[in-house]
């Protein structure tokens, strides 16, 4: 079927009118166009389901054996035999299950229990300086309390961190404690680990990690207790060092480096779109004049998760001439990147430029708000947030393809994937519909779902994404 392309995310001067009606997220879906000189049009455009079972916050991993495992929170998995040339011919992909297990004193396993699963697994492959590779998963994972094998929800949720996963000689994934040390309860509260590695050849874990706790007031008839609840989550990064020798395991930096916060790098606010619904009671401190106990404050939650991390190349067809200038003093030429409003420098190097992604999410994953979202920068630690035209909140990519409602949850967890120049894959979840009463998480079904892309940048400087119809 011939490609239908459709210039979309128009990222930094996105626009969507709020009185269309939404798609029915199937096999084909409305794609808004937003196209700076036609304005906006709607075309068709055909996102691929890549199974209808229940993986939210997917992820690629391409396997030492060729194969192609989609992971995400859970035990299911999809794997595609022939790598990505079963996947570009549109084979159906096999869905298997994990065997997650608790590691018993004297060598055992306890196979984990069905509140325990995982959250945003991914499988890291390693290479020791002998030339073997090895492969080693890693999650967000509750810890059980000293002299318990078994976590329990919601109870022990305070207590996840990441930890590494070891396949046993049954094929069993064994936990093993966390990867790096943190503060105690909410404080060191920390999933959706992903591996990046620089144009340095360093590798970075980043990770979505609460910051800022506060304490809960809660009544329960005369009694009145306080507890500790997260307030913000962020995203941090900190070095990896990886395994050299048989039977080691990587080591990560103590020190860890915020990447990307839930406020504006234009205003210096809380973006609106990182806010969780409600607010949270905070109890205050008695007043030292008056020894009068003011009435709780109220705070907002805030929340950004789900880093995937990308080095996209550019090749110089897909960059604009006017946005390319040469440096006087080294005659080096480069092209001005404009990311929401602010600019970064990226060097012309071998045809083209390279630039960096963050794909995440924000605010209620379980209601129709929860978006997905883009961050850009020419490295690591210049990301900055794709922000909406006006430059008052995050571009939400779900919003841009007409696919989030009050009642349906939309595109989430995006993930750009990179196959050659300039192009790859998208990927994300999705959910056609949301259960009536959100902590019904039961009947929350989020299925993956992908296409192609490909990046360009334009007269300003501004990074847009292509997408590409493909056969379902």
């Amino acid at each position: 079927m011939k490609s239908l392309v459709s210039s979309i995310l128009c990222l930094v001067t996105a626009i969507w009118p709020r009185s269309a009606s939404p798609a029915r997220l199937k096999d084909h879906s409305r794609l808004i166009r937003c196209d700076a000189l036609s304005g906006l049009t709607e075309e068709a455009i055909t996102l691929r389901r890549l199974s209808s079972e229940n993986i939210p916050d997917p992820h690629f991993n391409l396997m030492r054996n060729g194969e192609l495992w989609i992971t995400g929170t859970g035990d299911r998995y999809l794997v595609y035999h022939g790598g990505w040339n079963d996947y570009s011919r549109g084979e159906s992909p096999e869905t298997r299950n994990f065997r997650f297990f608790h590691p018993l004193p004297g060598g055992g396993k306890e196979p984990f229990s069905s509140s325990e699963q995982p959250w945003g697994l991914v499988i890291q492959p390693w290479k020791l300086a002998n030339g073997e590779e090895i492969e080693i998963a890693y999650a967000g994972v509750m810890i059980p309390e000293p002299g318990k094998t078994h976590a329990r929800w919601p109870d022990d949720n305070a207590r996840r961190r990441i930890v590494s996963f070891l396949r046993d000689k049954d094929g069993d994934w064994i936990r093993s404690g966390p990867v790096f040390s943190g503060a105690a309860d909410w404080e060191g509260h920390c999933y959706d680990i992903d591996f990046f590695t620089d144009a340095n050849g360093v590798t970075w874990a980043t990770y979505a990690r609460v910051d800022e706790v506060g304490k809960l007031a809660k009544k329960s008839g005369s009694h009145e207790e306080s507890k500790l609840t997260p307030l913000r989550t962020q995203i941090y990064a900190r070095r990896v060092y990886p395994p050299t020798r048989p039977g080691e395991l990587p080591t990560f930096d103590a020190n860890e480096i915020l990447i990307l916060g839930t406020q504006s790098p234009r205003s210096g606010l809380t973006l609106p779109s990182v806010y969780r619904q409600g607010k949270v009671e905070i109890e205050t401190s008695p007043d030292l004049a008056t020894g009068k106990t003011p009435a709780p404050e109220k705070a907002g939650v805030s929340l950004i998760e789900g880093p995937r991390l990308a080095r996209l190349f550019i090749p110089l067809s897909k960059i604009n001439r006017k946005s390319m200038r040469i440096d006087p003093e080294t005659s080096q030429g480069y092209v001005e990147l404009d990311v929401s409003g602010t600019k970064q420098r990226l060097e012309i190097k071998d045809g083209g430029v390279e630039i960096t992604t963050l794909g995440f999410s924000a605010n209620d994953f379980e209601r129709s708000t929860y978006g997905a979202h883009f961050a850009i920068g020419a490295n690591l630690f210049s990301l900055t947030p794709v922000l909406k035209k006006h430059y008052d909140d995050l571009a939400n990519f779900s919003e841009i393809l007409n696919l989030s409602s009050e009642d349906r949850l939309g595109a989430g967890r995006p993930e750009l994937r990179p196959t050659q120049a300039g192009e790859g894959m998208l990927l994300f979840h999705a959910a056609t519909s949301l259960p009536k009463d959100p902590r019904d998480l039961g009947h929350l079904i989020r299925s993956p779902y992908a296409v192609p892309f490909s990046a360009e940048i334009n007269e300003r400087g501004e990074v847009r994404f292509n997408l590409h119809s493909q056969k379902p």
